[in-house]
């Protein structure tokens, strides 16, 4: 009887065995997946923030070009919500991990950006700029220097696309690893219940019931006996 209970513990210990290797295995192969997946929103968001940046760029000397024609204060407050809207992004773009190249450029492009700033400053806080040949000539070359920053945020995009291609290439590779990992698991138990089901009518079943007929028979002689 001894002997029959260490095989049911046995037999316990191996269906708790293979559960917990169905269990890992599908557990890396869905953490693997679910970072795949977040991998691709963090790019999904910096692609967007990218395009946020370059718009916001571009359209930043809107309100001084209107002032330089039109000498409006009120395009100074146009100006510095433009400006806040570059600086928020910049700095949600920091929060993105990059390799060297990116932030470098990141570093580029925000002091380029703090410059285009001061000189558009200089021309918000000018007196009829439009009379003013400096600046003119300020206007001119800051319109030039926005043009030169535009240009060097597309070096993000090109960054970018260099990560969702490795992205792409990494998140087919875990696709083909979790459907040979599921594979794996369903053979594993398929090919597991049968061996378990010959162990345990092997091992346990067949020694209890021939225990149980030992039994009825030695009943049956005691009875005759009688």
């Amino acid at each position: 009887m001894i002997g029959i209970n260490k095989k049911i513990m046995g037999s316990f210990i191996l269906v708790i065995a293979l559960s917990s290797i169905s269990i890992g295995m599908a557990y890396f192969t869905m953490k693997g997946l679910i970072e795949a997946i977040n991998e691709g929103k963090t790019l999904s968001r910096r692609v967007d923030l990218i395009g946020d940046l370059r718009l916001y760029i571009n359209k930043l000397l809107i309100p001084v070009n209107k002032y330089f024609i039109e000498g409006d204060p009120l395009e100074r407050d146009h100006y510095d919500r433009r400006i806040m809207q570059i600086s928020a992004t910049l700095e949600e773009l920091k929060q993105h991990k990059g390799e060297g190249r990116w932030q470098e450029i990141l570093r580029r492009v925000g002091d380029n950006t703090s410059k285009l700033g001061e000189m558009a400053v200089e021309i918000l806080y000018m007196e009829n700029p439009a009379r003013n040949k400096k600046a003119a000539t300020l206007m001119r070359e800051t319109n030039a220097f926005s043009e030169q920053l535009i240009d060097e945020t597309e070096e993000f995009h090109n960054i970018t696309a260099d990560e969702m291609k490795k992205m792409e290439e990494l998140a087919k590779d875990k696709k083909e690893r979790a459907i040979t990992m599921f594979a794996a698991v369903i053979i594993i138990n398929i090919l597991a219940l049968p061996l378990l089901y010959l162990y345990l009518s092997r091992y346990i079943t067949r020694p209890i019931l021939a225990l149980h007929e030992g039994t009825k028979k030695r009943k049956a002689r005691s009875k005759a006996g009688n």
